[in-house]
């Protein structure tokens, strides 16, 4: 069993890694972060499809890293 991936090709699994994948993919529900991301990324898709253009500012947020 394992996972590999390349740079330009997909994600690789094999094993049991499968059957834990699967199970992830059915049962795992969300962070806060998570959800907080997508709705950050919803914004930018409808800003886009209006004006056909986004603007945001990058930073290095709290861990500095």
């Amino acid at each position: 069993m394992g996972i590999r991936s390349e740079p330009f090709r997909g994600v690789v699994l094999s094993g049991d890694d499968i059957a834990k994948f699967e199970k992830q993919l059915q049962y795992h529900r969300p962070n806060r972060a998570a959800v907080a991301t997508s709705q950050r990324g919803a914004k930018l898709v409808s800003e886009f499809k209006r004006t056909g253009r986004v603007a945001f500012v990058a930073n290095r947020g709290k861990t500095g890293a």
